[in-house]
């Protein structure tokens, strides 16, 4: 599991100039957004590893569903509710995916004003 916790970590490592790290240990890696909304910074993403699974939570998904169009649909098979993707091995086309969905997102929430 710690090739794919390493490989979607670096996903949203991407964009960490522009986001605050609230945790990065080798099992869970949590971004917020640097402004605040109602007092509170905006969740933008995490990864998470267990034994069995990591899981990759994006939260502009849950504000921009649309992000997903064009979406295969060998990634929402990994979807886990509206904004979580679960994986189990190492898949570069997916993460490869996957990275472009956090770039669209990243950009959609700067548009925003939210980072």
């Amino acid at each position: 599991m710690n090739e794919v916790f390493s490989a979607l970590r670096e996903i949203l490592r991407e964009h960490e100039s522009s986001l605050e790290v609230v945790k990065d240990t080798e099992v869970e890696y949590y971004l917020n957004s640097q402004l605040k909304e109602n007092g509170k910074p905006v969740f933008f993403g995490m990864v998470k590893g267990t034994k069995a699974k990591v899981s990759f939570h994006f939260m502009p998904l849950y504000f921009h569903p649309e992000l997903l169009d064009g979406t295969s649909a060998d990634l929402k098979k990994r979807m886990q509710g509206k904004s979580c993707f679960h994986f189990s091995k190492f898949e570069i086309d997916l993460f490869d995916e996957l990275r472009q969905l956090a770039n669209r997102g990243f950009e959609t929430l700067k548009r925003e004003g939210i980072i």
